[in-house]
């Protein structure tokens, strides 16, 4: 069959999404024939699935021309997941940061800490209690489920995924046997982290992208091997940050 590529679901997601939201539409623009596409499944009577994390950035003009397009289905769910916040916005922070080249990084010159201090609230809206509320105002809470992306009853999020959305036994089997582990995992920065460090203390000189992959691949042998992959110590924001 047909391949399909994953960003079909983000080119059909963004066309619900305030165009003016930050680099949204950009990347991936809205996809007119994907739209058409799926009311010609819904006048089939086929069922569609949208899946895309561009949907938090959604607001309530969004919401409203979203509820209008699923109105062709009869029966509609939606499906969020519920992330510890403290959890989410590390994880936020090491998605821009580990496509940073040096040139963008010294350009933000953004620790952790600045990023908490910058846009903890910016992205409250983001978050799934404010997502809930927006959608809850259009859609009837009973069409809504939240699912826990801690859930360690399941293999990861697409098992606790498919195993609660309505008829998709066959999905929610697949991911019980399938490697389903996400393409796009955290990557470590401790060692670029303590390079780049190093590099704005004046205590070594770090050109380019290649001798920082260097500089940091030399701290992880070295830590490895010398200090025996020892844990390093961190100090966790005050709450005044938080």
């Amino acid at each position: 069959g047909k391949t399909v590529s994953s960003s079909n679901h983000v080119r059909l997601a963004t066309c619900f999404v305030d165009p003016i939201v930050e680099d949204v539409r950009t990347i991936y623009p809205c996809d007119p024939d994907r739209l058409l596409h799926g009311l010609d499944l819904a006048a089939k009577g086929h069922n569609v699935f949208i899946t895309a994390e561009t949907l938090d950035k959604i607001d309530r003009e969004g919401i409203e021309m979203l509820k209008s397009y699923l109105s062709h289905w009869i029966d509609v769910t939606i499906m969020i997941f519920y992330r510890r916040y403290y959890d989410w916005l590390p994880s936020v922070f090491n998605e821009i940061q580990k496509s940073l080249t040096l040139a963008k990084r010294e350009e933000r010159g953004e620790s952790i800490v600045d990023f908490l201090l910058q846009n903890s609230k910016s992205y409250h809206d983001l978050y799934v209690a404010s997502l809930f509320d927006r959608l809850q105002q259009k859609f009837d809470k009973k069409n809504i489920i939240v699912l826990d992306y801690h859930d360690t009853r399941t293999r990861g999020p697409d098992e606790t995924l498919f195993c609660n959305m309505p008829n998709a036994a066959h999905m929610c089997n697949a991911t019980r046997f399938i490697d389903t582990s996400t393409s796009n995992p955290s990557a470590n920065l401790d060692y670029s982290d303590l390079a780049y460090g190093a590099k704005k203390e004046g205590l070594i000189s770090i050109p380019d992208d290649r001798k920082m992959a260097q500089v940091a691949e030399s701290i992880e042998r070295y830590h490895k091997s010398n200090l025996n992959a020892r844990k390093f110590e961190r100090v966790c924001p005050s709450s005044s940050i938080l």
